[in-house]
C-alpha cells in the first residue's frame, strides 16, 4: 500500500536530511564518505544506496509515485537467472519540490507507465565513473548546499591539494543542521515503520537502487546492461 503524504515528510527533503544524519541509521566506517556532514563517518556506498531509497520513499509518501514490486525478466543472461526482483515507480501526477526527488521524477519519464527504479537511478546518474556512489552523494550534497545546510569556504589546501580537490570545500552550517534534527527524527521513525511493516518492499527498493548505481561503474564490462 502507498500511504498518503503525512507530517514533515510531505514538506521536507528527507533524503537530504539523511545525508546530514546518516550515522543515526548506518553503521560507522573507518573511512568517511568525504561528505561534509557531522557525526561519525559512514561508507559512501551505503549512504548512496540509502539516500536514493529514501528519495523514492519520500516521493511515495508525498503522493508523487506508486512503488510496485515485481519480477523483471533478465536480458543477456541465457544460462543464469531469468528474472530478478525489483521495484517499479509509477508516477501518480503530483509534483515534487525542487531537488533530487524532482530530478528522479524527471528521470522516471513523463507518462504513468511503470519504470524500474534501477533504470531511473541509472538515467539520473547520467554517466559512468569509477565511483558512481560518490556521484550520488555529491548530488545530495549539492541539494544540501542549496537548502543552506552547507556553505562554500576556502579549503586552505596546498598546490597539489588544490589541483586534486579544488580551492574550496563544503562546510556544515551547524545551526541549520541542528534545527533540522527534529524533522529527521520524525522521518526516521516513519522509515523504521516502513522497514518493519513493508519489509519485502524495503529490501527490494534498496536492492534496486544499488543495482542502478552499480550499472554506472566505468570499469564494469556490463555497465548499462540490465541483469
Amino acid at each position: 500500500m502507498n500511504p498518503p503524504a503525512t507530517s514533515s515528510i510531505a514538506t521536507t527533503n528527507a533524503s537530504v536530511l539523511l545525508l546530514l544524519f546518516a550515522d543515526a541509521i548506518l553503521p560507522p566506517a573507518k573511512q568517511d564518505s568525504n561528505m561534509p556532514r557531522p557525526g561519525k563517518p559512514v561508507k559512501v556506498v551505503n549512504l548512496a544506496r540509502l539516500a536514493l531509497a529514501w528519495a523514492f520513499w519520500t516521493l511515495r509518501n508525498r503522493g508523487c509515485v506508486v512503488l510496485e514490486p515485481y519480477d523483471r525478466p533478465a536480458r543477456f543472461r541465457i544460462f543464469f537467472k531469468r528474472s530478478r526482483p525489483t521495484v517499479g515507480a509509477r508516477i501518480s501526477g503530483a509534483a515534487a519540490e525542487p531537488g533530487v526527488e524532482a530530478e528522479l521524477l524527471k528521470a522516471a519519464g513523463p507518462d504513468a507507465a511503470r519504470s524500474d527504479v534501477s533504470d531511473v537511478v541509472y538515467r539520473w546518474i547520467g554517466q559512468n565513473s569509477d565511483s558512481p556512489s560518490s556521484q550520488v552523494t555529491g548530488r545530495f550534497a549539492s541539494s544540501a548546499l542549496e537548502l543552506g545546510y552547507f556553505k562554500v569556504v576556502a579549503a586552505g589546501r596546498g598546490t597539489l591539494g588544490r589541483i586534486l580537490k579544488g580551492k574550496t570545500k563544503y562546510e556544515p552550517v551547524d545551526a541549520a543542521i541542528a534545527a533540522a534534527r527534529p524533522a529527521f527524527d520524525e522521518c526516521l521513525a516513519q522509515w523504521q515503520r516502513f522497514e518493519s511493516g513493508e519489509a519485502d518492499l524495503h529490501r527490494v527498493l534498496l536492492a534496486a537502487c544499488e543495482h542502478g548505481i552499480d550499472r554506472r561503474y566505468k570499469s564494469d564490462s556490463d555497465a548499462g546492461l540490465d541483469y
